[in-house]
């Protein structure tokens, strides 16, 4: 799958770092702040959505 690379600029910054309950969890390298990128309706969801931020951003986020 090709993801045009416009479509992760407004991810460019941030570090995906876990689900956490039913919320994705990142933090902003501007100013170190873990903040929840995507709130979702269960657990089951939040991990997917988790492994489609860090395939779309090359899997170079950290992994807890």
């Amino acid at each position: 799958m090709l993801i045009s690379p416009a479509v992760l600029l407004p991810l460019q910054g941030l570090t995906v770092l876990r689900a956490d309950h039913a919320n994705v969890i990142a933090r902003d390298e501007r100013d170190n702040q873990e903040f929840v990128l995507a709130e979702c309706s269960s657990p089951a969801i939040a991990g997917c959505r988790l492994a489609l931020f860090r395939h779309a951003s090359g899997g170079q986020d950290e992994h807890r």
